[in-house]
């Protein structure tokens, strides 16, 4: 192609460009198809300047290597002042480029293009002006590795050269191993187009924070250093191992690594955003030991006020401590200082506080907190954006008045994630907002409430720089915290969404938190730079370049754990209900109890068969047996841990527990006249394996001395429960009992219309038994027993288990989990019939009641007022204590009770008065109505927990009560008697004494347990007593009425008969 031609050519393009800014439809240039290479001979020639820019060199070098890998020909790399034949690969600027019209001077920031001519092609953009020169090497050592392009250097270029062997080439980079990158061979290649001009969509584009070497890890499911990670990491770089050894493979992945992400076009603008003031502590507060240079001068003023010791934030309406963050961030953007702690990089400078929400308490910052949000549930709210971004404006604003082009960077982050409603901020205040939920999308109501306060930023800041925090690191991360296996968070198609919504809302940066697996971070790559691709075909092609006829299973097994994994049906009541609530993460229990259940993990396994028969050649091969070392392998490990774990936990015996005496006396053998408030509750009903089981079972026992009456209970619905001729071909309750651990097992069953039958292992059984059953599709199946004990054999205890079976559904709750058939008898649990003497005699009259209660009663309070925030107790003390959170008054028969949710951390405050500080012989008595919650250690009644407490009622797993008193010198003084446990749904009467010797707790007026000597004085604090919340663990869920405080102990006798008089 001669000059003249070539430069028409050139100009008609300029004009094409020209109209399409000026929106005037114009046809662009043919195609022109360029020929590279011939049967494996080069065609062409790359041309870079003489002074070419780091990243035009190492572009060419790219371009060098991918062609030589596509058709086996060695392609020459000239400098634009030597002659060449054949056609030219133009790459980055250069004297060919510009006499062509191309000037990357104009190019906006990370804008790149390719043009195509007879006989040219173009690859070139905008470059940081670095002339050193590049050592290349795909396994470098340090120096030539020093001698890169930074990840976050201007490398339009490169971007231009990856585009070009992507979409011209079809070239694609899939992960960072040995087998990621997928050139199909060619040895005669034409490359065809009319080309293009475009940047990156997002600005900055922060995937993975560690060092190259440590990628993997990061974005994989095996922990780095686990013996999973090394053999997946063997098979993932053989080459690499067998090459290098020691830090010279480290520095060799390094490189490697580095390439794959350079190119997947990470990086970009640089705008770091993280938690940024914890250096202030060795600056401003105290030395700190090894780093004593760094202390300047004590301002406790600039910390959070009404705090002990080290104060956990800082205080945000400081005049000086704006003057000083402000002056950090001049004198970095003056002259490029970073002080230790703080997140600063380009042209941003972070300010953000500690990771926590335990804010200053002065006047001045108490005044901000308006309470918006002070009942939110949800983890990401509003509840101090106020308070917050008032002091991070007036930090923008002196910032800005010496540097009006610089950024002054935040968070909107956990209480201060919603837009501030009184603050509008400054113009050079950019905001990264924390997605937290973007990989939680089961949890619909904390998902979509995220969503929305993504677009709310959005709609207040219409022209503000918005960017974004993802949080790819779930369930991962909990999983190792929680050193358990999660069940894979895979969600390919909620990514797809999330970038189409981001692109709309014009989000246009993204730090990941997390990256991974290698679908999900591939998909994530290739939408960080066009968010719109479509998501389906990204996979097709992902799974069949990959994997080829193993395709199909692989992508099955994908998506059979995406499904699942992303369906709130498949996860416990309160995700599948929606119900509304803090953050849902991943527990050992939902991850192979709920996701990876026996069934699907069995359907998984087959898929990952026949993908091993499918592959074909051994590169496909070896790619499958990655996807089964890294997630397959993950997944049995992890189930086969928990499992372990469900046996250690459940398989055991157990302690024994106690079926209480009827307080009413005979009953009869009327098993209708079993007392539910009184009776035995066994719950949390588990398959035979330990896995939960979605029937909720219960069951209730209750003994008069002559017979055993037990309640069997399902909620039911849609479909009422099937009775057959056979019972065993319906549905049916299995009940175990056994006089010796031994034997001989006697067996009831028992079918929803009332038939039943009685047998032994050892023959026919007459149990004289009782039954009753009914079951609607509109009730609960109740079934009814009587049992008498002389037909038992029972000398004051039973050994029993209880199943709830079907012929037709895998869906089998049972009581005590076998690990093995329905009927073994190792798993029944005993249980110990109380007889008469649990129930105290000589029982006070109410008018004895009354009078002791001028004895030693501190505080009483009703909890019967109504509507209102504020509780009163009867005399003597008038304590008045408030309702915290706006829990809800209900009404409970003629009169009304506090209903406390744990979702809403609501709790009831009653202050810490003198009165209060109990250091001798004490009495709690409460009424507590507990609703089924995943909260662990509800709290009852307290004076702080742990390092704060003083006294106080909790309940521990099994709902069995936690008494504890502590000394003066810290020592934790705890009971938990385990023989007797709340009933969930009904009115419980809990009492705990100390009297000075003993601590002693009570379920519904009887003793539990031996009681625990102890001898101690109990120590004050100013913590307030609190009911529902001690400080520091779970909320307490359900109702609450008539608390009692007293500064004695209370005797069996008068326990027993307050609780009488409550019912």
């Amino acid at each position: 192609m001669n000059a003249k031609r070539e430069r028409a050519w050139w100009s008609a393009w300029g004009a094409v460009l020209v109209g399409l800014s000026a929106s005037v439809a114009a046809a662009p240039p043919a195609k022109v198809g360029v020929t590279l290479s011939n049967e494996g001979r080069p065609e062409a020639t790359l041309v870079i300047a003489r002074d070419a820019t780091r990243a035009a060199q190492f572009a060419a070098r790219e371009l060098q290597w991918h062609l030589q890998q596509i058709t086996g020909a060695e392609f020459a790399i000239a400098r634009d002042d030597e002659p060449v034949t054949g056609a030219r690969l133009l790459v980055g600027e250069s004297a060919a480029t510009r006499a062509l019209g191309t000037d990357a001077g104009s190019l906006k920031p990370q804008e790149y293009l390719i043009r195509f001519a007879p006989e040219t092609v173009v690859v070139l953009g905008r470059d940081r002006d670095d002339r050193g020169e590049v050592r290349y090497n795909p396994t470098p050592s340090a120096e030539e590795l020093a001698t890169w392009p930074g990840l976050w250097d201007e490398q339009g270029t490169m971007h231009a050269a990856y585009e070009f062997l992507e979409r011209y080439c079809d070239v694609r980079w899939f992960n960072a191993t040995e087998t990621g990158t997928d050139c199909p061979r060619q040895p005669s290649l034409t490359v065809t187009g009319s080309g293009l001009q475009r940047s990156p969509f997002l600005r900055y584009r922060y995937a993975a924070y560690p060092s190259s070497e440590s990628y993997d890890a990061y974005t994989g499911l095996w922990p780095g250093g686990s013996e999973g990670y090394g053999r997946w990491e063997a098979a993932a770089y053989p080459e690499l191992h067998r090459r290098f050894e020691g830090g010279a493979y480290t520095l060799a992945k390094r490189g490697w690594v580095t390439l794959f992400r350079l190119r997947r076009r990470e990086g970009g603008e640089i705008c770091l955003g993280n938690h940024s003031l914890y250096g202030y502590y060795r600056r401003f507060w105290a030395p700190e030991a090894g780093q004593e240079a760094l202390f300047e001068a004590k301002h406790a003023d600039w910390f959070a006020q009404g705090y002990e010791g080290q104060p956990p934030q800082m205080c945000y309406t400081s005049r000086g401590l704006v003057e000083q963050v402000a002056k950090d961030a001049c004198e970095f953007f003056e002259t490029g200082k970073n002080y230790p702690g703080a997140q600063a990089a380009g042209s941003c400078f972070c300010v953000e506080p500690m990771d926590n929400d335990a804010f200053c308490k002065c006047a001045a910052c108490q005044a901000w907190l308006t309470g918006r949000d002070a009942d939110s549930p949800f983890f990401s709210n509003g509840r101090h954006s106020d308070y917050f971004f008032q002091f991070v404006n007036e930090v923008a604003k002196l910032v800005r008045a010496k540097h009006p082009d610089k950024w002054v960077v935040c968070l909107a982050y956990m209480t201060h994630a919603a837009p501030p409603v009184k603050v509008k901020l400054e113009p050079n205040v950019l905001v990264q907002y924390c997605f937290a939920c973007n990989r939680l999308n089961f949890d619909r109501p904390s998902y979509e409430h995220e969503v929305e306060l993504l677009k709310q930023w959005r709609a207040t800041s219409p022209s503000r720089p918005l960017y974004l925090w993802l949080y790819y690191t779930f369930p991962v991360e909990v999983a190792n915290n929680g050193k358990f296996h999660c069940f894979p968070g895979f969600f390919a198609r909620a990514v797809g969404e999330q970038f189409k919504l981001f692109h709309d809302q014009d989000y246009r940066g993204v730090f990941h938190c997390g990256y991974g697996q290698d679908v999900e971070a591939y998909l994530t790559y290739r939408l960080m730079d066009e968010p719109l691709l479509d998501v389906g075909k990204l996979l097709d092609e992902y799974f069949a370049r990959l994997y080829g006829p193993a395709a199909e299973p692989l992508r099955s097994f994908y998506e059979t754990v995406e499904a699942t994994y992303g369906s709130p049906a498949n996860y416990p009541e309160a995700i599948a209900s929606g119900r509304i609530e803090g953050h849902h993460h991943q527990t050992e229990e939902v991850a192979w109890g709920y996701l990876g259940t026996e069934r699907r993990m069995a359907e998984l396994g087959a898929l990952m068969e026949q993908a091993r028969a499918a592959a074909q050649t051994p590169e496909q091969k070896a790619r499958v047996e990655l996807f089964a070392l890294g997630t397959w392998d993950y997944m049995v490990a992890g189930r086969a841990q928990s499992l372990e774990h469900a046996r250690a936990r459940y398989g055991g015996q157990g302690a024994p527990l106690r079926v209480p005496f009827a307080s009413a006396g005979p009953l009869g053998g009327n098993p209708a006249k079993l007392d539910r408030g009184e009776a035995l509750s066994l719950i949390t009903w588990r398959s035979r394996i330990a896995e939960p089981t979605r029937r909720q079972c219960a069951a209730r026992l209750l003994t008069d001395g002559a017979w055993l009456y037990l309640q069997l209970e399902e909620p039911t619905g849609p479909q009422t429960p099937r009775s057959v001729a056979d019972i065993t071909g319906g549905d049916y309750w299995e009940v175990l009992l056994s006089a010796q651990r031994e034997g001989p097992l006697r067996k009831l069953l028992i079918a929803p219309n009332g038939k039943w039958t009685a047998s032994g292992n050892d023959g026919a059984w007459d149990s004289g038994a009782v039954v009753r059953s009914a079951a609607s599709a509109k009730g609960p199946w109740t079934a009814s027993v009587a049992l008498p004990l002389a037909q038992l054999s029972a000398n004051g205890r039973l050994y029993a288990n209880f199943a709830r079976r079907s012929a037709t559904s895998d869906d089998q709750p049972v009581w005590s989990p076998t690990f093995g058939e329905f009927d073994e008898p190792s798993a029944l649990r005993e249980l110990i019939l109380d007889g008469p003497e649990t129930i105290p005699a000589n029982l006070p009259s109410a008018e004895e009641l009354r009078r002791l209660d001028t004895q030693g009663l501190v505080a009483r309070w009703r909890l019967a007022e109504g509507p209102g925030v504020a509780v009163k107790s009867a005399a003597p003390g008038e304590l008045t204590g408030t309702l915290v959170g706006k829990p809800q008054w209900v009404k409970d028969g003629d009169r009304p009770v506090v209903r406390l949710e744990d979702s809403r951390r609501q709790y009831i405050d009653f202050g810490s008065p003198p009165a209060l500080n109990l250091t001798g012989p004490l009495t709690m008595l409460m009424w507590v109505r507990y609703e089924a919650s995943e909260v662990w250690y509800p709290a009852l009644l307290g004076k702080g927990y742990e390092a704060t407490g003083t006294y106080g009622l909790h309940l521990r797993p099994g709902l069995t009560p936690w008494f504890e008193i502590d000394s003066p010198d810290g020592t934790r003084n705890h009971y938990n008697p385990t023989d007797l446990c709340l009933t969930p749904g009904e009115w419980n009467h809990v009492a705990a004494t100390y009297d000075g010797a003993t601590m002693r707790v009570y379920l519904n007026g009887r003793e539990a347990g031996p009681g625990k000597a102890v001898a101690t004085t109990i120590r004050t604090n100013e913590e307030p007593l609190r009911f529902g919340w001690l400080g520091s663990y779970g909320h307490f869920n359900g109702s609450v009425r008539d608390l009692s405080l007293y500064n004695r102990a209370l005797p069996p006798e008068e326990v027993f008969a307050r609780y009488q008089e409550g019912r």
